[in-house]
């Protein structure tokens, strides 16, 4: 018969986690061919949930609507795909601080709400079933 301990910690501390276990439980590297480049345990700041966007920036949606979620999905995949021209200046205005598109909502992590607006629906209407479409900003909390 077997007993188990129900009362001990199955868990290191916050330290040891922040330290990273391979050290904190076994004393060596398990990637000793990279170099940290922080001493270890001493993080530069306190980690954050993705939810957060980074110091100073806003989050908030595009919303296309009356159009399709596939008419949607189609305009932006053809957007996306490479021409040999590079990229235009309006996908590079909306790219960057994208972090999400679900149905007819693109979400975004920062940048400037109205140009990245502009620039996403300037992009969709290139698609001819796009061309009625009403796109407007929306605020996340």
């Amino acid at each position: 018969m077997y007993l188990i301990n129900l009362t001990g910690m199955l868990r290191v501390s916050k330290e040891g986690e922040l330290q990273g276990l391979d050290l904190h439980e076994h004393g060596i590297s398990a990637y000793p061919e990279y170099v940290i480049s922080t001493p270890v345990g001493s993080p530069a700041t306190e980690p954050k949930p993705a939810t957060v966007p980074p110091h100073g920036r806003r989050r908030f949606a595009v919303v296309v609507e009356g159009v399709s979620p596939a008419a949607v999905a189609t305009a932006w995949e053809s957007a996306c795909q490479p021409n040999g021209q590079g990229s235009s200046p309006d996908f590079l205005a909306v790219y960057p601080n994208m972090t999400t598109v679900s149905g007819n909502r693109f979400r975004f992590r920062g940048g400037d709400a109205d140009q990245v607006r502009a620039s996403l629906e300037r992009l969709l209407r290139t698609y001819p079933p796009l061309k009625a479409a009403n796109v407007r900003v929306e605020a996340m909390a």
